[in-house]
């Protein structure tokens, strides 16, 4: 399968379902026994654009890169990062740790 045939697999669980682009993903994923990690090589460009976009709507990143989180929505932009190639797994991974060190903080104040 190459990435145009699988973004309009993608496109079609879209439609059809009326879901997210990236629950279309893992849906596709889960019900064909993929490894979520193994997909992206197939994730073209404008699919992934259509992710991002979805995650700026759903305030899971914003526009300017920089990932301002509310705490019980980390874990899920952690999961859905493997999408976008690992490029916001470090900004989650900084995010995660300051709010440790606030809390940390905040307990000893």
């Amino acid at each position: 399968m190459n990435s145009k045939k699988f973004s309009l697999i993608i496109e079609g669980i879209v439609k059809e379902k009326k879901i997210t682009y990236m629950d279309a993903v893992v849906s596709y994923c889960e019900k064909n026994d993929i490894d979520p990690s193994s997909i992206g090589p197939l994730v073209n460009k404008s699919l992934k654009e259509k992710i991002k976009e979805e995650a700026e709507k759903l305030n899971l990143v914003e526009k300017s890169s920089t990932a301002v989180l509310p705490i019980w929505t980390a874990m899920k932009l952690i999961h859905y990062t493997w999408l976008l190639n690992y490029t916001l797994l470090p900004i989650v991974m900084i995010f995660i740790n300051t709010m440790l060190k606030l809390t940390q903080h905040l307990i000893h104040f």
